[in-house]
């Protein structure tokens, strides 16, 4: 406690019967010179040393009246007590024995003790300690326990076993264990404020850094293999970014994806996908009637499934059509290569731009 602390233990109060209360047992620490005065043969000695003044036994307390506050309060006190008739003897003649000094018959005390004195009073006596306060309302007949509370600067300090039992609520914040738990190390683990990054948590595994705490070590970290994930934030324009770098580097933030963009791709390769079917049956129906189609009167013809072409030269050259009926020969004038040219030509034309579609 310290040579100058004091300390009181025990000293419950509860209500009496009537306007009392009783004072349970308790003890006081407080500094105090042992022996201010003689006793017996010794001298006084004027040292102060820590003392304890304990009261033995349940004191009851009346209290002076209603309408007022008072104050239970401890003094500390040195009583010397256990008076009796001390059997003495004559210095000059040792066979002389006297009853009390100088054969006086006087009583003197056998015990010097310290004794914590408690009382009750509208204010606390020099050399006193407050202890509880009582507040009784006027009119009130008796004492009831919500008109005890403790004093202003009562000396109570908790017991060790109190103490022991409250560790937790001086730390003041609840601990982790660290690792032991299923499938981990004992490691100690340290967590902190990256001092090269700002606002970065960085870990420590026994003693192998482990860079930032969102992300571990994934092959080679180097400023040319993988490198470490500081952290993952939602920026004001709604994009989740992603924020990496070589350690001490300055952070290079990546936008993510989200499903809506996701979504959005598919929907759009749907979209592609029906619009690339319908390009193609279009210039498929378009191939088909370079073949077949319609007269110019609409009268409906038989599909062609091939064409011939016959001659080694344009005099007798001719074409051959092949119908479901056989081949059928077709006259033709002019340059019939050249006309297939043109058709090859749009085709390859049409072929270009399909691509490009």
């Amino acid at each position: 406690y310290g040579w100058s602390t004091v300390a009181a233990s025990g000293f419950a109060c509860a209500p009496g019967t009537g306007l009392a209360v009783t004072v349970a047992p308790g003890s006081l620490l407080a500094p105090g010179v042992v022996d201010a005065s003689a006793y017996g043969t010794l001298a006084a000695v004027s040292s102060a040393l820590v003392r304890q003044y304990a009261s033995r036994d349940p004191i009851t307390l009346a209290v002076p009246g209603a309408g007022a506050t008072y104050t239970v309060y401890v003094t500390p006190a040195t009583v010397d007590t256990d008076d009796t008739v001390l059997p003495f003897y004559n210095a000059a003649d040792p066979s002389v024995t006297y009853a009390g000094a100088d054969n006086s018959g006087k009583t003197a005390p056998t015990v010097r003790q310290d004794m914590a004195q408690t009382g009750i009073g509208a204010s606390v006596p020099d050399g006193a300690y407050p202890l509880w306060t009582i507040t009784v309302p006027a009119g009130a007949t008796s004492i009831t326990a919500d008109m005890i509370a403790q004093a202003a600067g009562a000396p109570f300090y908790d017991t060790i076993p109190q103490l022991q039992a409250a560790k937790q609520d001086a730390l003041g914040f609840t601990p982790v264990q660290q690792g032991g738990g299923d499938s981990q190390t004992t490691d100690k683990l340290y967590i902190g404020n990256a001092s090269d990054i700002d606002g970065i948590l960085r870990y420590r595994v026994g003693t192998t850094d482990r860079g930032p705490l969102i992300s571990g070590q994934y092959g080679a970290v180097s400023a040319n293999g993988d490198v470490p994930v500081y952290a993952q934030y939602w920026s004001t324009n709604g994009r989740p970014m992603v924020g990496y770098g070589e350690t001490g580097a300055v952070i290079q933030w990546q936008p993510i994806a989200t499903y809506a963009d996701v979504q959005g791709v598919q929907a759009n390769l749907t979209s592609a996908v029906a619009a690339q079917a319908n390009e193609n049956s279009s210039l498929q129906s378009q191939i088909d009637g370079c073949v077949t189609g319609t007269t110019t009167d609409n009268v409906a013809v038989t599909n062609l499934q091939m064409f011939y072409y016959t001659g080694e030269d344009n005099s007798t050259a001719y074409m051959q059509v092949e119908t479901p009926s056989g081949l059928v020969s077709i006259p033709t004038v002019g340059n019939v290569s050249a006309q297939v040219g043109t058709v090859q030509a749009n085709l390859t034309s049409a072929v270009a731009a399909q691509a490009n579609e």
